[in-house]
């Protein structure tokens, strides 16, 4: 009993261990348990038919009734950053300056303002962000008068 296999299926184990771990995707979680069949299996009987199944069966089992959990369990929060949640937002600009720029600060910050559709951007005026672009609020004309805590 044992012998070669399991040495075999051991490293079978390792390398979906090590290619799991380069991925960020779930590719061979499901051949790791497979593989650990296989090693117990293999440390049982000496039929390598016997192995293979287990091991074909066990990935199987294990991809069809815990992959949704696994997705669950490692899926990335929808949570906003602090930025993100300034999308929707109303304020009025509060300078511009030699140049054209366009500065609204939220914060203490000043962040540069931009029309999404290359309006002239005005004092007074109120505005709603429709995104951000890197240091950048990309801004609509709005219709409401709200403004940012600054």
């Amino acid at each position: 009993m044992g012998g070669v296999d399991v040495w075999v299926w051991f490293a079978v184990l390792i390398v979906a261990i090590v290619v799991e771990a380069m991925t960020v995707e779930l590719v061979s979680l499901w051949f790791a348990f497979g593989a650990i069949g296989a090693i117990i299996a293999a440390s049982l009987s000496n039929s390598l038919i016997l192995e293979f199944s287990i091991f074909i069966i066990v990935s199987v089992l294990m991809l069809i009734f815990t992959r949704k959990f696994f997705i669950k369990l490692l899926k990335k929060s929808d949570l906003k950053s602090n930025v993100d949640t300034y999308i929707g937002k109303k304020f009025e600009i509060d300078k511009i300056e030699d140049g054209g720029y366009v500065y609204h600060k939220i914060n203490g910050i000043d962040w540069r303002v931009v029309s999404s559709d290359d309006e002239k951007l005005e004092i007074g005026k109120t505005y709603e962000v429709v995104s951000i672009d890197g240091n950048k609020l990309i801004v609509k004309l709005s219709v409401e008068k709200k403004e940012i805590k600054s």
